[in-house]
């Protein structure tokens, strides 16, 4: 009887202890997980908080004024379809572009 108790106790000792160690290792990765996505955060929100401060002084009126004054030529404004919302928009645009004059070139060969 006695020699079962201390069996039983130390096989669930063994098991705690096991356990414990594996919960451990798990909850570091997990923490070191959190904090690399902590720094992406914090890098992306510097990068956001960077690009709004560059485009309220880039297009504040008193700036646009002073740019087109310092090129010293008569502001033509774009059109529409010339502004891109995004690198993507701009890229798929050139892309066409490219496509069209290929065929432009080939046919005047």
């Amino acid at each position: 009887m006695l020699k079962s108790k201390i069996v039983l106790s130390v096989i669930i000792f063994l098991f705690l202890f096991s356990s414990t160690s594996f919960l451990k290792n798990e909850t570091r990765i997990i923490e070191k997980n959190i904090n690399f996505i902590k720094l992406n955060i914090n890098n992306l929100q510097k990068k956001i908080y960077e690009a709004k401060i560059e485009y309220h002084y880039l297009s504040s009126p008193a700036n646009l004024d002073k740019e087109i004054k310092l090129f010293g030529t008569d502001y033509i404004p774009i059109s529409k379809s010339n502004i891109y919302q995004n690198l993507d928009e701009f890229l798929v645009e050139q892309k066409k572009i490219s496509k069209t004059e290929e065929r432009y070139v080939e046919k005047e060969k």
